[in-house]
């Protein structure tokens, strides 16, 4: 596992942020929103999942024909695949709109010609 490529600073923010103290990793992983916190619980007690990364990347991908930058919320090592998992994590409602499934299909798109895996997991599941 590795340091993340963006922090979470608390500064002039308005959702409730925190760390983590994982028992799987022995470390404290930060999260931005209660919604990332849930998943980390999942992760703990999924037994393929080996590791993970809070923040894990800064990823360029084109959109529009300019580049543009993603912090997936959540980089995943599984013992069942060496493939690079990336996930975003979401409110339902957030999902839904136009600008974030344009966005979501370029970030998708790109990642999967680079051979990682990209998805968004929702409040909802």
């Amino acid at each position: 596992m590795s340091e993340p490529a963006r922090s979470i600073h608390k500064k002039g923010r308005k959702n409730v942020i925190g760390s983590f103290m994982s028992a799987k990793m022995q470390v404290l992983v930060e999260w931005e929103s209660q919604i990332e916190r849930d998943f980390m619980y999942y992760l703990e007690f999924d037994d393929d999942v080996r590791g993970y990364t809070s923040q894990p990347i800064r990823y360029r991908y084109t959109r529009e024909d300019k580049y543009k930058y993603h912090f997936p919320d959540f980089e995943i090592f599984r013992y069942s695949t060496p493939k690079r998992k990336f996930v975003e994590i979401k409110p339902l409602h957030v999902t839904k709109k136009t600008e974030f499934i344009e966005k979501t299909a370029a970030i998708k798109a790109q990642m999967h010609t680079d051979g990682f895996d990209y998805s968004v997991v929702t409040d909802s599941q």
